[in-house]
């Protein structure tokens, strides 16, 4: 809504609930109940019916109310009878099951009120009080439930439903953190996912999330990516809820396989989390990281966690509790094990066919990651190079550039061959003391510094660590698949820093 909702109060002052002032002064009237009596002659004069004739009073109803939860002081709210916010929530819940009762009947002309609704739940969220109740209410359950039925042309909620669902889920997010701070600890990022997932409101907002939004994107897009980064942190809780049968799990594929989710917008960022998400829950890797540094193991087939598991002999990647696991598993984990004893062979056999593989799935993320080295440093992309690690850390674990999402590093080049060598990696640093490190390093450093010398604009220099041995190599990016990209480093406005 583009215009102020102002009101009479039982004094005869006209105020303006979109100021604070304006929604402390309505709270504050003496002997006066803010939702009850209104809410109460709403439900009966509608005969508990939603039809086109209340439709416009209900939802001038939820604005005034939404304005109210959003402006007035948290302190007011929280004074608030629970009588009161409890009608407030008994309204919501009676216009969410109404529409997902009648979906299909004049949805057109209801579009407006749906995103009244979830609009109006936005700001009632960041009340504890409030949100207390509404998770006792089941409340978000009838939401996910809502959007789970609410299919707009191409299968979708519309843009404006679709964001609003994504702004109830970061506040969602970021209140619960607050208010249940004690209850499950500060960090305890998988609870409130869990909670999300178990009330199916995070399989929706996974839906919602492929939509582009419609009146701030940049800061739509910002907001949803450092929910996916959270997410993706959550590896425990992948496993257990994004499997497939489970419905974050077939969301997720549905939308990968071009099912489900915004036909027309694709974000290639999303698809690039949905996919790691993805692959967690397969357990490609296999590993499960815990507070405390403890690693355990995740079995592939049965998901359950341990310490002594065996790793597959032949791929190297996949975790099993028992040999009937094993066997139970390797069907499906045929498929992923041939795939990643070739493209391992392949390293063995090509060094540069890898780095080419990486750079072209990985081109976005590395064309961001020397954007923000180069405006740190003010230097420019030929003192910079690109530090990559295809060397396997362990039985049962996948090199660093091969895991998902990839790590690398972009260092300052002479600073791998100057003084005593700061940016030296740190795969390098360990074998410091043994008879050929010195001999070997030196001949390192005279390759970094003579092609240094020589790097032009147009090509990327590389330090490598393959699976025998470390080695220093410059590519033209005529020879990748990120020509573009990279030449979109000259102009930065193009390719803008990572929102999260």
């Amino acid at each position: 809504r583009t215009m102020s909702i102002c009101c009479f109060l039982t004094d005869g002052r006209e105020v303006n609930l979109d100021s604070q002032d304006g929604a402390n002064s309505y709270l504050s009237q003496p002997n006066f109940l803010p939702f009850s009596r209104t809410i109460k002659f709403l439900l009966k004069r509608s005969k508990k019916k939603l039809n086109s004739q209340t439709k416009s009073q209900i939802r001038i109803q939820l604005s005034i109310f939404g304005a109210i939860f959003e402006n007035a002081s948290r302190n007011l709210i929280d004074q608030l009878p629970s009588k009161e916010l409890l009608d407030w929530i008994k309204l919501l819940v009676w216009v969410l099951k109404e529409r997902t009762k009648n979906y299909g009947v004049n949805d057109r002309g209801f579009e407006d009120l749906d995103g009244s609704v979830l609009n109006a739940i936005t700001p009632s969220i960041q009340h504890a009080k409030c949100l207390k109740l509404m998770w006792k209410a089941e409340l978000f359950t009838l939401v996910a439930n809502f959007i789970a039925v609410y299919k707009a042309p191409n299968k979708m909620p519309c843009n404006d439903v679709a964001e609003s669902v994504c702004f109830i889920v970061t506040n969602l997010l970021a209140s619960s953190a607050e208010v249940y701070a004690d209850e499950w600890g500060i960090d305890k990022s998988e609870k409130y996912f869990d909670k999300l997932a178990s009330c199916g409101l995070l399989a929706q907002f996974i839906r919602c999330s492929t939509s582009p939004g419609t009146w701030n994107i940049e800061f739509g897009s910002s907001m949803k990516y450092r929910i996916y980064e959270d997410l993706q942190n959550c590896q425990i809780l992948i496993r257990k809820k994004f499997l497939r049968g489970k419905p974050c799990g077939d969301v997720v594929d549905a939308i990968l396989r071009g099912d489900d989710g915004h036909k027309t917008y694709k974000d290639p960022r999303i698809l690039r989390y949905l996919r790691n998400i993805a692959e967690i829950a397969n357990n490609i890797e296999g590993q499960v990281k815990i507070s405390g540094g403890i690693q355990l193991f995740c079995c592939r087939n049965c998901n359950k966690a341990g310490m002594d598991y065996k790793a597959c002999a032949r791929c190297k990647t996949a975790n099993y509790c028992s040999k009937e696991c094993q066997k139970a598993d390797w069907k499906e984990h045929k498929k992923v094990c041939v795939a990643h004893t070739k493209q391992m062979g392949g390293i063995k056999k090509s060094g540069n066919a890898i780095i080419f593989s990486f750079l072209e799935k990985n081109a976005p993320e590395v064309v961001l990651a020397f954007d923000k080295r180069m405006k740190e440093t003010g230097l420019d992309m030929d003192d910079l190079l690109l530090e990559l690690n295809f060397l396997s850390e362990g039985t049962g674990k996948l090199a660093p550039s091969l895991c998902n999402p990839p790590e690398f590093k972009i260092g300052i080049t002479r600073k791998y061959y100057e003084g005593n060598r700061p940016e030296e990696p740190y795969w390098l640093k360990r074998h410091e003391g043994e008879p050929n490190y010195e001999g070997d390093i030196q001949g390192i450093i005279a390759n970094l510094k003579g092609m240094h010398a020589k790097m032009s604009k147009d090509q990327m220099m590389i330090f490598v660590m393959y699976p025998t041995n470390p080695s220093v190599l410059k590519l033209n990016f005529a020879n990748v698949k990120m020509t573009a990209l990279m030449g979109g480093l000259r102009n930065t406005s193009m390719y803008p820093t990572n929102p999260s």
